[in-house]
C-alpha cells in the first residue's frame, strides 16, 4: 500500500504538469459537458412542466368533486332546514292554540275558584246562623219544657222545679206517705227499706 501511494501521486503530479493542448482539450470537454447538462435540463423542463400539469389536472379534478360533495350536502342541509322550519311554524301554531285554550281554562278554572270561595263564605254564614239559631231554638225549647214540666207539677204534686220551689215543705202529706211506703217496698230506692 505505501508503494501505491507513491505511484498516485506520481501520477497527479504528471497530471498537473500537462501541456497547453491538452489542458484546451480538456476545457473543451467541460464545456461540453456543460451543454450536454443544459440540453438535457431543457428537455426535461417540458416532461416537469407535464408532470406539473397533470398534478395540477388532478387536484382541479379533485377540487371539483369536492365542490359538487359539499353543494350536495348544502343542498340537503337547505331541504332540512326548510323542513325543520315548516316543522316549527307548524309547532308554533299548535302551541298557540293550546296557549289559548290554557288562557281559556285558567279564566274558568279562577271563575269556578271564586264561585266557591263565594258559596263557601255563604254556606259558612248560613251555618253560623244556624247553629246560632239552634242553640236559641234549644234553650228555649228547654225553657218551654221545663216550664210545662215545672207547671204539671204544680198541679199534679204541688210544688214545681224553679229554684224558689221548696217542695218538702210544700207537698201534701198523702203524696210524702206514698213516697216513704215505695221506699220500704223496693230495698236500694232512696236508701231505706228493709232487706
Amino acid at each position: 500500500m505505501a508503494a501505491a501511494a507513491p505511484r498516485r501521486t506520481a501520477a497527479a503530479g504528471s497530471r498537473s504538469k500537462k501541456s497547453p493542448e491538452e489542458d484546451a482539450e480538456a476545457a473543451k470537454e467541460r464545456e461540453m459537458a456543460e451543454l450536454l447538462r443544459k440540453l438535457k435540463e431543457a428537455t426535461a423542463v417540458p416532461e416537469h412542466a407535464a408532470r406539473r400539469v397533470r398534478k395540477l389536472d388532478d387536484m382541479v379534478s379533485y377540487l371539483r368533486k369536492a365542490k359538487r360533495q359539499v353543494d350536495a350536502t348544502v343542498a340537503a342541509d337547505e331541504a332540512r332546514l326548510a323542513e325543520l322550519d315548516r316543522e316549527a311554524a307548524s309547532l308554533e301554531r299548535t302551541i298557540g292554540s293550546i296557549r289559548a285554550h290554557r288562557r281559556a281554562m285558567e279564566a274558568e278554572r279562577d271563575d269556578i275558584v271564586a264561585r266557591l270561595k263565594a258559596g263557601e263564605t255563604g254556606f259558612t254564614g248560613f251555618v253560623k246562623e244556624t247553629s246560632a239559631t239552634t242553640a236559641v231554638t234549644a234553650r228555649r225549647n228547654a225553657r218551654h219544657l221545663s216550664s210545662a214540666v215545672s207547671q204539671e207539677l204544680r198541679a199534679s204534686r204541688g210544688y214545681s222545679v224553679d229554684k224558689d220551689s221548696k217542695p218538702h215543705l210544700e207537698a201534701p202529706a198523702s203524696v210524702l206517705a206514698k213516697a216513704r211506703a215505695l221506699a220500704r217496698r223496693a230495698p236500694g230506692i232512696g236508701g231505706g227499706g228493709r232487706a
